[in-house]
């Protein structure tokens, strides 16, 4: 899969110094928290995601390392065309642990593209309460997986910037 064709609109990044190795352990206590949390109409999975063709090209041909990543899918199936990608990784000594929240306009209905898009996406009160919801519950499991693994390291969780950025603003 490629992540080319869509659009981050909201995002949460942390890094955190001396938790290398963790970063199974980090995911399953996050698709715990997910399962665990009962969110309605979701569908969850493991892909392995890429930027696009270039960056495959570029990583075979020695320009580089590969973009390919192993990252979690989750789909909230009454938000065609929104999903969330999260993932953790070593980089260097660090932990990073990500999630993106992104619109792809191939996971929309037929009906959906025939109609445009643009307006089948478009947010109504009560599609802005699903999407807050469904992002706020997967960003606290996220928090409270990274939050436990850094408990059991004796490391220090309030350095860690919880806020989200992008149009939700999610603390």
């Amino acid at each position: 899969m490629s992540l080319k064709s869509q659009n981050i609109k909201e995002r949460w990044f942390a890094a955190i110094g001396g938790a290398n190795g963790e970063s199974e352990k980090v995911l399953r206590a996050f698709m715990s928290g997910v399962q665990a949390a009962g969110i309605p109409e979701i569908e969850t999975g493991s892909q392995r995601v890429s930027v696009g063709l270039g960056s495959k090209l570029k990583g075979m041909f020695g320009g580089g390392a590969s973009q390919d990543r192993n990252m979690i899918v989750i789909m909230n199936k009454s938000l065609p065309g929104w999903l969330i990608y999260a993932g953790a990784r070593d980089y260097g000594k660090q932990l990073l642990v990500s999630w993106y929240l992104v619109t792809d306009e191939k996971k929309t209905s037929r009906f959906s593209r025939t109609i445009g898009t643009m307006a089948s996406m478009e947010l109504d009160i009560f599609k802005t309460e699903e999407l807050s919801a469904f992002v706020t519950i997967v960003h606290q499991s996220l928090k409270d997986a990274v939050k436990q693994i850094m408990t059991e390291m004796n490391l220090d969780f309030t350095k860690v910037d919880t806020h989200t950025r992008g149009f939700l603003n999610i603390s």
